[in-house]
């Protein structure tokens, strides 16, 4: 599952979906590496089907390309998720698990998270955290590779869209910083 907050989660106002409900989350992410130099430029797809098997419970179907330039395009990671939330009062709370085999002949890839939630009238603040549990090349270990905190804020209007600003940190010292716009076209 994935520990960051995204977009639909601020829309419903909720870190899992309701019991006997389903998604489809299609996510494409493209950097540009360097302003420069469009050959740099990347392009990753991350793909999931989540069910909610109780109003605390979600499970996931996960699917990732490499991260690699966008001409390149390769499969790299297919597993399952979920996601449970501990405590819905004063706050959300959720840990989440993902287990990632490599598609590729690497290593496998565990991903352990924990995202938070607090809605107050029309805006939701969120934060999270998910590490990175894999194969290290140096000495064949397994190990935290990884992690990335979030932080950000997402206003409620209409009838479901939100507008929110979200700020990532990764322990490998990038930083990045993100408006987010979006949508449901059903509660």
């Amino acid at each position: 599952a994935r520990a960051d907050v995204q977009v639909d989660d601020a829309t419903r106002g909720r870190l899992v979906l309701p019991g006997n409900s389903a998604q489809i989350d299609l996510l494409q992410s493209y950097t540009a590496h360097k302003w420069s130099d469009p050959s740099q430029d990347t392009l990753q797809a991350n793909y999931a089907v989540e069910y909610g098997m109780t109003d605390r419970l979600t499970v996931q179907g996960l699917f990732q390309s490499q991260d690699i330039q966008r001409d390149n395009y390769r499969a790299n990671r297919a597993g399952l998720g979920a996601q449970y939330l501990v405590l819905e009062q004063p706050f959300q709370l959720g840990p989440s698990l993902a287990v990632l085999p490599s598609l590729r002949g690497k290593s496998l890839s565990v991903t352990p998270g924990l995202s938070a939630m607090k809605n107050i009238d029309r805006i939701s603040w969120v934060t999270s955290y998910d590490g990175n549990i894999e194969q290290s090349q140096r000495d064949n270990t397994y190990g935290f590779e990884k992690g990335e905190v979030e932080l950000g804020g997402y206003y409620h209007f209409g009838l479901h869209g939100v507008l929110g600003l979200e700020s990532d940190y990764r322990t490998n010292g990038a930083e990045t910083l993100n408006l987010m716009f979006g949508g449901s076209i059903s509660n």
